[in-house]
């Protein structure tokens, strides 16, 4: 039960995280990642959008890699999991920022981006 709370906090920690590294340094598989442009293109974001969700992208980008250098000297499973449950902490604070500037359509697809980085996530760690 451990092991399985542990996977889906990595899980829910790094599916959507816009880090270009892999959770551990042997991973061979790079961690789903989607960048500001890959945002714009596919939310169709209009300039005013970007000029508010940049910032936001942004911040989250230089913790989590505060996290990710964390993470590489991390030894136990439980710093491990405390730094996922950072992880995710700066993923949720993300999106509820990103959220509102969003209209309803958007909202969807946003949604929809979420979903496909929570299965990017699951098919690496079932091939780990």
């Amino acid at each position: 039960m451990k092991v399985r709370t542990f996977l889906a906090t990595l899980l829910a920690a790094y599916a959507l995280c816009a880090v270009p590294h892999a959770i551990a340094a042997d991973s061979p598989a790079p961690a789903p990642q989607i960048s500001i442009d890959d945002l714009r293109a596919r939310l169709n974001l209009t300039p005013e959008q970007l000029t508010a969700i940049a910032p936001y992208a942004e911040e989250r980008k230089a913790k989590m890699e505060q996290i990710r250098s964390k993470l590489a000297s991390a030894t136990s499973r439980r710093d491990k999991l405390a730094l996922a449950k950072e992880a995710k902490a700066i993923q949720d604070d993300f999106s509820s920022k990103v959220q509102p500037v969003l209209t309803p359509a958007q909202q969807a697809e946003w949604q929809k981006i979420r979903e496909e980085m929570r299965e990017q996530m699951k098919e690496r760690l079932r091939n780990r």
